[in-house]
């Protein structure tokens, strides 16, 4: 998947950045997104491997694993001892390839949901964003078994 490949672009710039240069804050804080994007990588993998598999409830439970994930990294970058992080150059560069990367592998993730949706008995996926820090918003419509 190619948002596995973002992701690891992005895990490598956050481990090229020296911790000693950083605050306590900023270390935890890359150290904390560093680890989410290696989950979140492997929520994609497993969600691949389970859709070519046909195992339906493992595909939803990583698909939802990967958007709470998602949703944690949001709201951990917004607190206050984030946020001034955020305006250093270099670490902002970085944070804006994560969040492209996190928009693309949603993508990927719903479009590998709706090339399977009839065998599943999915009848609608709705993805939506709101709030400050942002949440992804997930309503899925299943037929009766």
């Amino acid at each position: 998947m190619k948002a596995e490949t973002k992701f690891d672009e992005v895990y490598k710039e956050l481990s090229s950045i020296r911790e000693n240069e950083l605050s306590f804050n900023e270390a935890d804080t890359v150290r904390f997104v560093k680890s989410q994007i290696q989950k979140m990588v492997s929520n994609l993998s497993a969600m691949e491997k389970a859709s070519q598999q046909k195992e339906w409830d493992e595909l939803l439970g990583n698909f939802l694993q990967l958007l709470e994930k998602i949703n944690l990294i949001n709201v951990y970058l917004m607190q206050p001892t984030s946020l001034s992080m955020l305006m250093k150059e270099r670490i902002a560069d970085v944070v804006e390839k994560l969040i492209s990367s996190i928009s693309f592998s949603i993508s990927e993730a719903v479009l590998m949901i709706k090339e399977v949706s009839k065998e599943m008995g999915v009848e609608n996926i709705n993805i939506s964003v709101s709030g400050t820090p942002a949440t992804i918003n997930v309503s899925i419509s299943m037929k009766k078994a």
